[in-house]
């Protein structure tokens, strides 16, 4: 991906490789269904687009099973469904 592309993941994905540049992005699903983006090796400067809802320890995850390389940006929405008390802690 490169030159700004978007990529609206609709699903849980598994892929070899994954290489962004120019601020490529990816948003994961939607503040309610939550996805897992698994990928060999991540290269580039991409943007991901995470949501979740930390007071359930559920989110969108990127899995990188082998390496990666580059400088990635991630944001993060929390689905504000429930309080937190300061000490919950987010697996992307």
């Amino acid at each position: 991906m490169s030159n700004g592309a978007r990529w609206n993941a609709t699903n849980t994905s598994k892929i070899n490789d994954l290489a962004i540049d120019n601020e490529a992005e990816i948003t994961f699903g939607s503040d309610k269904r939550f996805i897992n983006i698994s990928t060999g090796t991540l290269k580039g400067n991409g943007i991901f687009h995470m949501s979740g809802d930390i007071a359930g320890n559920k989110s969108d995850r990127l899995i990188i099973r082998k390496s990666s390389e580059g400088h990635h940006q991630i944001t993060y929405k929390d689905n504000g469904a429930a309080k937190t008390t300061g000490n919950e802690s987010l697996l992307l």
